[in-house]
């Protein structure tokens, strides 16, 4: 196997402004540490990937503490942020590729994410990718 990439997606909903959007990115970045990217992550045409997210029902700690952070910070509870991951693997094919994500996905904490980005609310939502420049 060559490369894993793990990252972090933040989608955020009723952010209004530029301002507000970068003031939510120092909230859940490390500027030093974390490349940005916004909706669009560059992978290879070889790579492959899937998302999962936790269940409802699960505690998803980064999206509890983005949501409070926004509420302190802000005083706002208008602004949600949604948190998962994407996995990208290189040098691998597609039997490795389901091979991985049964052993990663436990069915009783996550599930594959709907990979399908839509309008929720009205709201065109916003993307943050985090990666944190690691090779596993």
């Amino acid at each position: 196997m060559g490369k894993v990439r793990v990252l972090n997606v933040y989608e955020i909903l009723g952010c209004h402004s530029e301002v507000e959007l970068k003031e939510l990115i120092d909230i859940l970045a490390d500027g030093n540490l974390d490349n940005i990217y916004y909706d669009n992550i560059s992978m290879e045409k070889e790579d492959k990937y899937f998302q999962v997210e936790l269940i409802p029902g699960q505690f998803n700690q980064r999206e509890d503490s983005a949501n409070e952070a926004i509420k302190i910070i802000f005083g706002r509870e208008d602004i949600k942020v949604k948190h998962w991951k994407l996995l990208i693997f290189s040098g691998i094919e597609d039997k490795d590729l389901e091979l991985i994500r049964r052993y990663y996905i436990n069915p009783v904490e996550m599930r594959l994410y709907n990979e399908q980005l839509d309008a929720r609310g009205g709201q065109l939502p916003v993307h943050v990718i985090l990666d944190t420049a690691k090779d596993l």
